[in-house]
């Protein structure tokens, strides 16, 4: 577990790697002081979800692979400012958070979503694919998108 304020004394840190470590969890503001933090790794940890770690306001890059996160959804204030974002070889199983990624996102140019076994796809009535995206790369290899395909739901994702 990454604890409470772990790094708060390295304000003027880059890049910092955790990539596997076991990690398990992360506490509340587990990277809370890091203003200037711009590239994150986790990659390859026991993650099962994100929590209230901190707002990282420089983060361009997030490496969240190989994990075991089912849903990233609630956890997405992390990445605000992103232009890439690894959630490849996860848990995920619902669609839903590519609409919710690209709709908060604003930034977001390269998708990593690869090799996570999407079941459905549980979007709210009339929400799409937002017109303002950024986003120029969508990795989905290995995923698994029959049941979508089967469900004639996101396909909007497809139309750009």
């Amino acid at each position: 577990e990454i604890f409470a304020h772990t790094f708060s004394s390295l304000t003027e840190l880059l890049l910092l790697d955790l990539s596997y470590n076991h990690i398990g969890k992360l506490g509340n503001n587990a990277f809370e002081g890091l203003p200037n933090l711009r590239h994150l790794y986790l990659t390859g940890n026991s993650l099962r979800q994100l929590g209230s770690v901190a707002s990282l306001p420089s983060l361009n890059t997030l490496w969240l692979q190989d994990n075991r996160l089912n849903s990233i959804s609630a956890d997405i204030s992390l990445v605000m400012n992103s232009t890439v974002v690894d959630l490849s070889d996860n848990r995920l199983t619902n669609m839903e958070d590519v609409y919710v990624i690209l709709t908060q996102l604003k930034h977001l140019q390269f998708l990593f979503f690869g090799g996570n076994l999407f079941k459905w796809c549980t979007i709210n009535q009339g929400q799409g694919m937002p017109d303002n995206n950024s986003l120029k790369f969508l990795d989905l290899h290995g995923s698994s998108l029959q049941p979508i395909w089967e469900q004639r739901t996101c396909l909007d994702i497809f139309d750009r």
